[in-house]
């Protein structure tokens, strides 16, 4: 599912005022809008199953994550209660490729 069908499907759906991520902060990456969408309101309502902001966004058996796991995107915290929503990546990396990521200098734990 594109973005634009994702952010009317989480309007009609779930009654949330979701835009293009662009909208919060107007970041271009190399030129371009960025990829994801924006909840611009508060997602804590009836139609979320009271979608308890950062915390709920690990929460598998919450109604708007098991709808968003259905259709290929995922919930993510910007801070405590800004949410964003971010397409499943379709790239696959190998094991190795994996291994070579984590042992990256420029990881900080």
């Amino acid at each position: 599912m594109n973005q634009e069908t994702m952010i009317k499907e989480l309007e009609s759906k779930f009654k949330l005022n979701a835009v293009p991520r662009f909208e919060f902060d107007a970041t271009l990456i190399d030129g371009k809008e960025p990829q994801g969408i924006w909840i611009r309101d508060d997602i804590c309502k009836e139609s979320t199953g009271f979608y308890n902001y950062a915390e709920d966004t690990m929460n598998d058996s919450n109604i708007l994550n098991q709808f968003l796991s259905s259709k290929g995107w995922y919930a993510e915290p910007y801070d405590a209660e800004t949410i964003m929503i971010y397409e499943i990546s379709k790239t696959y990396h190998t094991p190795e490729e994996v291994d070579a990521m984590s042992d990256s200098e420029d990881d900080y734990y």
